[in-house]
């Protein structure tokens, strides 16, 4: 391949990026050090990039041996970033580390064959482990990365489903950027192994090439920019087990999506919540929650959440989920925006609130955004909050008559 000094610019400026950007990261301390996972992730990204700019460099040429040296981490990239994923969602177990294991093989092989004489060294690379490493880095890298893309992009479906149950305020929450993440990655492995084949074809394979990096190049500064404003997301530790075993069924009911989700997570039979005195219990506790938001109206936070709820109430964050669905017959969102909606129904029919648009009274009871008032009106009320307010100055004028 003929060297190239744009492609040199656009690789070396990308694996500056993705330095700069690692370094970063590693010291933004978040309590369960994912920050520590995605500049890994960044770091390895840019060691894979080494190749290329040792060969565009010329550097290949004056120091031969680093032709084959093992910085491409190949095995390694994807897995490692799906790993943290899972620990910004606070979802990681001790075992789920073992989908580190082929990446660490892979640089293990690699280290073996780097620390081979000269000889035994090309040997390796030019005749016997040829076809092998053709193989393995031309065909199965590519989908072996696109598998675990796909893993990723199932984790976060699966948390879009489950985060409304424990928090109103879901920005942040539903990790759409690693999602969008995913569908950049599939077709960026899709691009690399076109490169990869179609390297024997110059014209073609010098395209491919500069595709990849390119894509490379911005798909590391989105990365790096929103992994450095994504925050961690407390959820208990088991929380996906059951949605990511149900994926392939579709539930539009909300009511029953909790129902199936709290009996994963609470360990208490049938028969206990049939007593007669757990349920008196219940219904006292039930009650507690409620004042909270009748009386108290912690409603108005915009963060409000399951576990603040759970801690002002003395309560498991697991019976405060059950007692709301059980009593309140809603999801946790669905019962907060209840009392948003009663209390922006109040607003709409005041004539001292007039001075508010609609943005403004959204905001006023807990909203954090415009969108989420009107979806959330529109579903309680079966109409938009203009329509609701029309018909309240309707019937205000028609009482001054």
């Amino acid at each position: 391949m003929q060297q190239s000094p744009f492609l040199f610019l656009i690789i070396a400026i990308a694996f500056t990026q993705a330095i700069v950007f690692s370094v970063i990261v590693f010291f933004r301390l978040l309590p369960n050090n994912s920050n520590r996972l995605l500049s890994a992730f960044l770091f390895l990204s840019a060691s894979g990039m080494l190749p290329w700019i040792f060969k565009l460099s010329g550097i290949i040429q004056i120091f031969p041996r680093l032709l084959h040296a093992p910085t491409g981490f190949f095995f390694l990239i994807v897995p490692i970033f799906y790993i943290y994923v899972l620990n910004v969602a606070n979802q990681l177990k001790s075992k789920k580390l073992l989908h580190l294991l082929p990446g660490l093989l892979e640089f293990l092989f690699l280290f073996i064959i780097f620390l081979l004489p000269d000889d035994a060294r090309n040997r390796f690379y030019n005749i016997t482990g040829k076809a092998f490493l053709g193989i393995l880095y031309t065909f199965i890298w590519p989908f072996y990365s696109i598998i675990y893309t796909l893993l990723t992009i199932r984790f976060v479906n699966a948390n879009s489903k489950i985060i409304p149950f424990y928090y109103t305020n879901l920005n942040g929450k539903l990790l759409k950027w690693v999602k969008i993440t995913g569908y950049i990655l599939i077709v960026n492995f899709l691009i690399e192994f076109l490169a990869a084949y179609l390297t024997v074809f110059e014209s073609y394979g010098i395209s491919a090439v500069y595709i990849s990096a390119l894509t490379n190049l911005i798909l590391i500064y989105w990365i790096s920019v929103n992994g450095l404003l994504q925050k961690e997301i407390y959820l208990p530790i088991n929380t996906y087990d059951h949605q990511l075993l149900n994926t392939t069924t579709t539930t539009t009911n909300f009511i029953e999506q909790e129902v199936d989700i709290q009996e994963s997570l609470d360990n208490s039979t049938e028969s206990k919540q049939d007593d007669k005195l757990v349920n008196e219990i219940d219904l006292k506790n039930f009650e507690l929650v409620h004042q909270l938001f009748a009386h108290n109206h912690v409603f108005l936070n915009k963060d409000i959440s399951l576990f603040i709820v759970a801690e002002m109430t003395n309560l498991n964050i697991k019976d405060v989920s059950r007692l709301i669905n059980h009593y309140g017959k809603k999801n946790f969102n669905q019962f907060v925006n209840s009392f948003r909606v009663e209390e922006a129904k109040k607003h709409l029919m005041n004539p001292e609130m007039n001075h508010l648009n609609l943005t403004g009274i959204a905001e006023k009871v807990g909203f954090n955004s415009r969108s989420a008032f009107f979806s959330a009106f529109k579903l309680q009320e079966g109409i938009t909050p203009n329509e609701f307010k029309k018909s309240a100055d309707i019937q205000s004028l028609k009482k001054d008559d």
